[in-house]
């Protein structure tokens, strides 16, 4: 049982009895997590889950009844009694035997005799006719032969379809007694009944649609599931030939082919939708699926219709080809139509189409259908028809699901820039609708919490602290004290901090200290009193040994976790190392003086380019390369300086080797990059003044007029400034500080050229505006750097020196002017804009501005080689 389905069957109980459903915090997913660990959070999750119902439910006297239940490992989940005086009882149906530990268990038994009978003649409509004494023994000697309630509904469906009751009583018990002698289940006699229901010149059509039917339509924890008849019949329509049709009287409709399938007992319906009846219904189609000729009969000639000749008869090739198929054909008869973005406005809702047709085409293996299913997932109209059909808030957990399956199918690097892209762009029309939709305001808060918990989950710091942000806004004007902290608390513990190095003698509380100290220090000791290893055996070893798991003493619970990867250039990326759940701790051993990790690869700890300075954050580098100059460059970084050297003090805390002073703490960045419409953004109060007193141009040195000089005060922040923080020394030649959000009063004095924005001291411009290497969403540090070879100047646009300064005071890198600098605080963000400045930031981050450029590999060389001396 996965949590989703858990949490609707709690909330079900809930809606049943009328009432409050108590808040499930979902499992933290983190994308780094392997599957074992996923499961490991989702049972955790489950557990408090459970907790919560069992605490609402302890003081009332409740039946809950569960029929049929097929799992064994589902039966502990829904037994929520938690004390023995409690007046809770569960009463459940099941065909599973043992296991039921202090439970009361009554054996029913089979159907005896006469009910097996009376059920037949029920299900046969004869319940009304007298019947002969010829017909009463056939029907005595039919029911002995089904021992499932199931199976005598379907050999009761069978004589009811017969006009010769006599004969159909009596060809049905002749059958049974030849094929059924040698059956020793059931299970077997019910599908061997089944089978022969198929019969006469419609069989492999019926059989066909209902093999279609019960493979196709599922949910995505392939349970059984309602189902329109509008969309079912669109499946029929695509995959059966004319023949079929005039076989099954169907002219006029495939409908009445699910009516059929009713009649014959294999289909459930409640109105106007229809479900596979029974768990071993599905089981039946499983087991035709599973014969390669049975598959080849039902669906090549079929598949042809619809098919090229070669892709029919590749389909029924294998299982999972034949699956991959019937979602392809479903898709493409719901989409056959639109073609066009208006379409969508004109397109029936069935109940269905809206909800599940990016799952269907994700489902297929196709690759054009992952192309459409893309489409789909961008379209405003789509989006907007989906948010109409299921209300937002479903429809933003259908639509995560929907990416979270997109992303798992997008495995080479371009699927994932084209995933990232489509995730931007459908989040971008749903944030859109919650705004203008009109829905209550603490459902707008759970959307914007939904939403920030898919992206804290991948590491996307700035859309999930805006979310946040914007969630904690929509409660606290309705004056929803609960959902304010409860976003607080939400956003603390999973607002999953980056490292960075302080001075020792800080008094910070977030000063990571480890829990298995003496194992590590113990390494370290052991490596040092031996030689150097290779790089090869290094390699080898870090690999296969489990390592030890970096958990904190100084936050319980919580450990070192990678965030997802990023990548400098082609052979070498990095993790940033965050503190996160300690299900998700990185594993590291000492090895050759540096701490490799034990996830694959080669990798090691390291403190970034500024050779151990304070500010410098934590990584977790992975480095494969072939190119020989690459490899002479990185190993001269990661192999030959300082930014690897790192060790485990008695305290358990975490230092460069060669800068004791220094220790690792959990801080969060000061800026992130976030969308140029976002509320969090930074506005320069003096951006205009920047922007119309610019300066020809400006140079390291340069001296500049004091009427061209102006302040980093915020408008959006007041009383605030852009500052001074700690200094970095990346080279001999190359140095400046990191930048910080601080009080008005230390704010630093700027000059703008148009281009590039340079701070300014004693009338000359010493330092000049940049940003991290290798922009992305999580985090962006602002520098103040300073080179004495002006090497960098060279190329300033591949550095981050070139600046668009917005017309609405905002302050966007030129190579991402869709973006802005921005900075997150979930209780305390002051939004100082007009409505005027609102629309104009609105519209100014939908143009896209210029190609978005990223680093040549020239520059890449370049760069290495400046940051190694």
């Amino acid at each position: 049982m996965t949590y989703d389905v858990y949490v609707d069957f709690l909330e079900s109980i809930c809606n049943q009895l009328d009432l409050e459903v108590p808040t499930f915090n979902e499992p933290i997913v983190l994308a780094a997590d392997s599957s074992s660990i996923r499961r490991q959070k989702e049972q955790a999750a489950m557990e408090a889950a459970k907790y919560a119902m069992c605490r609402l439910l302890s003081d009332r006297h409740i039946l809950i009844v569960l029929d049929d239940v097929w799992s064994r490992s589902a039966i502990p989940w829904l037994n929520l009694s938690n004390r023995l005086d409690s007046h809770l009882r569960v009463l459940l149906s099941t065909r599973l035997l043992g296991g039921f530990r202090k439970a009361k268990i009554i054996d029913v038994g089979t159907l005896s005799l006469q009910e097996a009978r009376t059920l037949l003649i029920h299900e046969s409509g004869c319940q009304h006719a007298a019947l002969s004494i010829e017909e009463e023994s056939l029907a005595v000697d039919i029911a002995k032969r089904c021992s499932l309630p199931i199976a005598i509904c379907i050999a009761g469906r069978r004589l009811s379809s017969s006009n010769n009751r006599y004969e159909s009583f009596r060809e049905l018990a002749n059958e049974m007694t030849d094929a059924f002698a040698l059956q020793i289940d059931s299970q077997g006699t019910m599908f061997d009944l089944t089978d022969r229901c198929f019969s006469g010149v419609s069989g492999e059509s019926l059989k066909a649609s209902f093999v279609a039917f019960a493979v196709t339509f599922a949910t995505n924890e392939g349970k059984r599931a309602f189902v329109p008849a509008a969309a079912a019949t669109k499946l029929l329509d695509a995959l059966l030939l004319p023949k079929d049709m005039t076989d099954l009287a169907c002219v006029n409709g495939t409908v009445l082919i699910l009516q059929q399938l009713h009649d014959m007992g294999l289909l459930e319906r409640q109105g106007d939708m229809f479900k596979v009846r029974h768990e071993l219904g599905k089981e039946y189609a499983k087991q035709i699926m599973s014969d390669q000729r049975e598959r080849a009969i039902l669906f090549t000639k079929r598949f042809s219709r619809t098919f090229e000749k070669k892709q029919a008869t590749k389909s029924t090739k294998c299982v999972e080809a034949l699956v991959s198929a019937l979602h392809l054909l479903f898709a493409r008869e719901c989409t056959s139509e639109i073609s066009i973005e208006s379409h969508w406005q004109a397109v029936a809702d069935d109940g269905y189409i809206f909800e599940r047709l990016p799952w269907h085409l994700l489902s297929s293996t196709h690759q054009k259908s992952h192309l459409l299913a893309r489409s789909i997932l961008c379209s405003p109209s789509f989006l907007k028809r989906r948010v109409g059909a299921m209300g937002m808030l479903p429809c933003i957990k259908a639509h995560i699901n929907d990416m979270e399956m997109l992303g798992g199918k997008s495995h080479t690097k371009k699927e994932q820039a084209r995933f990232q892209r489509t995730a931007d762009t459908s989040f971008e029309v749903i944030l859109d609708y919650i705004s203008t939709e009109g829905i209550t305001p603490q459902d707008t808060g759970r959307a914007y919490m939904m939403l920030a918990l898919y992206f804290q989950q991948h590491f996307r710091f700035s859309h999930a602290m805006e979310m946040y942000s914007r969630a904690h806004a929509s409660f606290q004007r309705e004056g929803l004290v609960e959902e304010v902290e409860w976003v607080k608390k939400r956003a603390e513990k999973i607002a999953f901090k980056p490292l960075c190095l302080v001075p020792k003698s800080t008094s910070l509380e977030d000063i990571i200290r480890f829990d298995r100290v003496p194992m590590l220090l113990a390494q370290q000791e052991h490596a040092a009193s031996e030689e150097e290893h290779t790089d090869t055996d290094t390699n080898s070893h870090a690999s296969a040994d489990a390592g030890i798991k970096l958990t904190l003493s100084s936050h319980p619970g919580m450990a070192l976790c990678r965030s997802e990867k990023r990548q400098h250039f082609p052979g070498l990326g990095f993790h940033n190392l965050v503190i996160g759940p300690a299900e998700s701790a990185v594993s590291v051993r000492y090895d050759g003086g540096r701490f490799m990790g034990c996830h694959g690869g080669r990798s090691c700890l390291t403190s970034g380019a500024s050779r151990g300075g304070e500010g410098d954050m934590l990584h977790l580098a992975i480095y494969r390369y072939n190119n020989k100059t690459f490899s002479r460059t990185i190993d001269k970084i990661y192999e030959k300086t300082t930014t690897s050297d790192l060790i485990v003090n008695e305290d358990g805390s975490m230092s460069p080797r060669s800068r004791r002073d220094l220790v690792f703490a959990a801080r969060l960045p000061h800026f992130f990059l976030v969308k140029r419409d976002s509320p969090c953004r930074l506005i320069f109060k003096h951006g205009n003044d920047l922007q119309t007193n610019q300066v020809p141009s400006i140079s390291q040195d340069c001296t500049v007029s004091r009427d061209k000089i102006f302040s980093g005060e915020l408008l959006s922040h007041s009383g605030s400034a852009i500052c001074h923080d700690v200094e970095v020394k990346a080279t001999s030649k190359v140095s400046g500080d990191q930048m910080r959000f601080g009080d008005v009063s230390d704010s630093i004095q700027f000059v703008y050229d148009g281009k590039m924005l340079a701070a300014v001291i004693d009338g000359k411009c010493k330092y000049f505006l940049t940003k991290a290497l290798g922009v992305g969403d999580a985090t962006t540090n602002l520098y103040l750097v300073r080179d004495e070879s002006k090497a960098i100047f060279k190329n300033p646009f591949e550095f981050g020196l070139h600046w668009i300064i917005n017309d609405d005071g905002s302050l966007s890198p030129a190579e991402y002017p869709t973006h802005a600098i921005g900075i997150y605080c979930v209780s305390s963000t002051e939004l100082m804009l007009t409505d005027e400045q609102q629309v104009l930031a609105k519209s100014a981050a939908k143009r896209r501005v210029g190609k978005r450029r990223g680093p040549s590999i020239k520059h890449n060389l370049r760069f290495l080689r400046l940051i190694s001396g």
